[in-house]
């Protein structure tokens, strides 16, 4: 990822995996171009980048953000809207951009840019020259139709819900110089967005700076009730269908199929989009029976049968066979 980048992103991960970021996509033909903006889907959001910023759409639900400032403490300057166009390939300094899947606005001192990543949409800049005066550098956003957001605990994320209160992530905030040295890098929530700080002090220019913005998802039971304890364990399945996207099992211990708190676990396969919900597939006991909390534990368990899928194994910590 660049250094000053952000992304709105959630995935699932296969054992070992990347969870954070996953790589541009689709080249040039993942921007549709239309008049005075341009359009792209990904991660179950619908993406539209125009002079005015970025807004995404799930459903009924929206996000704004725009780059609205930036500089040092007590000097920032105010960034003018930009048209979006079709950004370079890769380059000395970027060898990573193997496309020119990528959008780019031009400002003053520092180029922002915007790609479609697997599972939402990444922002990035390259600031160009040091900005005269003391202190970290500052990027502020604006965020538009958000009802409420909040800081990470790590401060390289924040959590913001929409007009219609969906959750969205832009996290995975990361700052470096030319020389590839990282950068100390934290977000702050400020009145209207937030602000993105990069302490710059010993940094040879030019700088990068990279977020992503994604939805967060949420799983329920699709047959879930009162007391079942979904969500007891939850643990990576492997690569349960071989599509090379990780998968997820999730335990329901009190689940009541078999009987009173016989247990349940549920599957979830991940695909290009995360997690998708219609895959549930639930698991119970062929021998439950009440209290027996088959669910307790659940995890990938390689590919047992060497059928090249993995398969997972479940616990079932008060089963009585014995």
């Amino acid at each position: 990822m660049h250094p000053f980048a952000a992304l709105f992103l959630l995935q699932a991960c296969a054992p070992g995996g990347d969870s954070a970021h996953s790589g541009p996509l689709g080249g040039e033909s993942a921007w549709e171009e239309r008049t005075g903006r341009f359009e792209a889907s990904a991660g179950g959001l619908r993406a539209e980048l125009s002079p005015a910023g970025m807004r995404v759409r799930r459903g009924a639900d929206e996000l704004g953000l725009r780059f609205s400032a930036w500089g040092r403490e007590g000097a920032l300057r105010a960034v003018a809207p930009a048209q979006p166009s079709r950004g370079a390939c890769a380059s000395a300094d970027e060898p990573a951009l193997s496309s020119c899947g990528r959008l780019e606005l031009v400002h003053p001192g520092l180029t922002e840019h915007w790609r479609v990543v697997s599972l939402g949409v990444e922002q990035g800049w390259r600031i160009d020259e040091r900005v005269p005066g003391r202190g970290a550098l500052i990027l502020e956003l604006d965020l538009l139709q958000a009802s409420h957001w909040e800081i990470h605990g790590d401060a390289l994320g924040a959590s913001i819900q929409g007009t219609s209160g969906l959750g969205w992530r832009y996290s995975g905030l990361r700052a470096w110089d030319a020389a590839g040295e990282p950068l100390a890098a934290w977000m702050e929530a400020r009145d209207g967005g937030l602000r993105l700080v990069a302490d710059d002090g010993d940094a040879v220019y030019p700088l990068h700076v990279d977020p992503t913005l994604a939805v967060d998802s949420k799983l329920t039971a699709s047959d879930g009730s009162g007391s079942d304890q979904f969500g007891c364990t939850v643990s990576s399945a492997g690569d349960m269908d071989g599509d090379g996207y990780g998968d997820v099992i999730v335990g329901a211990w009190y689940d009541d199929d078999n009987g009173t708190n016989s247990g349940a676990a549920y599957v979830y396969l991940g695909g290009f989009g995360g997690i998708d919900l219609g895959s549930e597939a639930k698991l119970i006991a062929s021998d439950g029976a009440p209290s027996d909390c088959f669910g307790t534990a659940a995890a990938c368990a390689g590919d047992v049968n060497g059928d090249g899928y993995d398969d997972v194994i479940v616990g079932a910590n008060s089963d009585d066979d014995n």
